[in-house]
């Protein structure tokens, strides 16, 4: 278990809230965590998971109910139409996001929803960074080029994007309040520790580690 695992799961609490429709596409699904999840809440419902990582999917084939391909999003010929689209953590790496995202509008159903998770650009840990001059919150790291980023977002330009694009805003927030790297928060690590910072975050969402925007089609 590592922070990402831990983080992932306050970002799956945070978007349970916002589905309403449970034609569901998961765009990044990875092993199917989400999905795995959403089972538990929701059964017998329609869940899809999209990944480029082939293995990932045949895991996610073997151990979660719902199905999975190994496909670029972008590329896929669905001709379905989606209540909701699930998307953790992938927009930062996607070479062209005007096209993923437009792809996103038009694979969704009318009043169907678009769920967005990114690292936030002016998280506190990154702008204490900062002030220490080890990193800048707008410039991308070697740790954002070791996990395959090729933008930053912050609530404003996350925001903005979706709305270029069409989507009705329906919300726009941060998802918990990281005040160190990874490996120090991991170190410190609490069940009640790690509630108290998500908890935090919803009165500090600007200084969350993430951020998550949900865009309704019109």
């Amino acid at each position: 278990m590592n922070f990402d695992d831990i983080l992932m799961r306050y970002k799956y609490r945070a978007v349970f809230p916002y589905i309403e429709r449970l034609t569901l596409l998961d765009v990044g699904c990875n092993t199917g965590h989400f999905i795995h999840m959403l089972n538990n809440h929701y059964p017998l419902e329609n869940f899809h998971g999209l990944d480029q990582d082939c293995e990932a999917v045949k895991i996610a084939r073997k151990y979660v109910k719902g199905s999975f391909y190994c496909l670029e999003f972008e590329q896929s010929n669905y001709s379905d139409r989606w209540g909701t689209i699930t998307s953790f953590n992938v927009l930062e790496h996607v070479k062209d996001e005007w096209t993923f995202l437009e792809r996103c509008y038009e694979s969704l159903e009318k009043g169907g929803r678009l769920i967005v998770t990114v690292p936030n650009a002016r998280a506190l840990h990154k702008r204490i960074g900062d002030f220490m001059g080890v990193s800048r919150p707008y410039k991308l790291t070697y740790a954002d080029f070791e996990k395959g980023h090729v933008r930053v977002y912050d609530a404003r330009i996350l925001e903005e994007a979706l709305k270029y694009m069409g989507f009705r805003i329906v919300v726009v927030k941060g998802i918990f309040l990281k005040s160190l790297p990874s490996d120090l928060m991991m170190r410190h690590y609490s069940r009640e520790l790690f509630d108290a910072l998500y908890s935090a975050g919803r009165e500090l969402s600007d200084y969350c580690s993430s951020v998550m925007a949900v865009g309704e089609k019109l």
